[in-house]
């Protein structure tokens, strides 16, 4: 599952439905987290946006926002409050006129080095007429993870070439 989905599950009176969640988990080698962020292609939490502490996509995609909301009008809307002008009555305005140019800013967010996400695996759906509404779910855990890692570096493009 990633930052923009989600899974919804709708429970009647008696319905109990069964879900079964996989996790999996990217972690960034030495040598990775060692190159520059142009070099790898990737983000790491740590790394901090002009706005924001850490990194997530979403903050990415918010840190945008907030740069083309100051581009086109000036100000910012009050619900991302980080110190910069909040926008009147006419700010928004002018928001609410260039929406799909403002919220649909087309952004370049790197990918995270290092992530935890979940897939939906099963869900199934029983009704019970003697039983209440039930959520099941049943979180599977990694027996192995991915590593992003260097593959060459120039010490195996200097080695090749002597």
């Amino acid at each position: 599952m990633t930052a923009d989905s989600s899974i919804h599950y709708v429970l009647g009176q008696h319905d109990i439905i069964s879900s079964s969640l996989s996790v999996e988990q990217v972690v960034a080698s030495k040598a990775l987290k060692q190159l520059s962020r142009r070099r790898r292609k990737c983000r790491l939490p740590s790394e901090r946006l002009h706005y924001f502490s850490v990194y997530t996509n979403n903050l990415c995609r918010i840190s945008c926002r907030i740069e083309a909301s100051l581009h086109l009008c000036g100000c910012v809307p009050f619900f991302y409050n980080i110190g910069k002008t909040s926008c009147s009555p006419e700010g928004l305005y002018c928001l609410a006129k260039q929406f799909k140019v403002w919220y649909k800013t087309n952004c370049t967010c790197q990918p995270l080095c290092e992530s935890v996400s979940f897939k939906q695996v099963l869900v199934k759906k029983t009704v019970l007429e003697q039983a209440n509404s039930k959520l099941e779910t049943q979180i599977i855990y990694p027996r192995m993870r991915m590593k992003r890692d260097v593959l060459f570096d120039i010490s195996n493009l200097i080695g090749k070439c002597v």
